[in-house]
């Protein structure tokens, strides 16, 4: 079972960038991204129009999608939600920890709506985080 110090708290105590890299780590977001366009690696910039802070972008001149802008969610069990992060996290942490569904919208404030869709589709997920 996941102990709560070494699983749950270094998000917790984490910045923005810090989560971003700890779900790095965990395998939970991608470490690196190709571009559709030209398969060369993107990189990882800030962007303020993001929820997340950061996108992933092109920035090979002659691609076709140069300087477009990818979530880094995509291609990820986060990709399609709107939720942040770290709440997105709580749920799986929770879900991992088979907390009851009608806990988790207290636990995390959100509706029992998206936590199901969130439960429904960690169903589908490797275990990542617990053994």
């Amino acid at each position: 079972m996941c102990l709560w110090e070494e699983v749950y708290e270094p998000m917790l105590r984490s910045s923005l960038d810090g989560q971003i890299r700890y779900l790095q780590q965990l395998g939970l977001l991608a470490i690196d991204q190709r571009c559709p366009g030209c398969s060369e690696f993107m990189m990882l910039r800030p962007n303020k129009k993001t929820c997340d802070g950061y996108s992933w972008v092109c920035l090979l001149k002659t691609c076709v999608f140069y300087k477009n802008t990818y979530s880094i969610r995509r291609n990820s069990a986060f990709s399609g939600s709107r939720l942040p992060l770290f709440k997105l996290f709580k749920l799986m942490y929770l879900w991992a920890t088979e907390i009851l569904l009608c806990k988790v919208e207290r636990f995390v404030s959100v509706n029992r709506k998206t936590a199901g869709e969130m439960y429904a589709r960690l169903q589908n997920i490797p275990e990542m985080i617990c053994a």
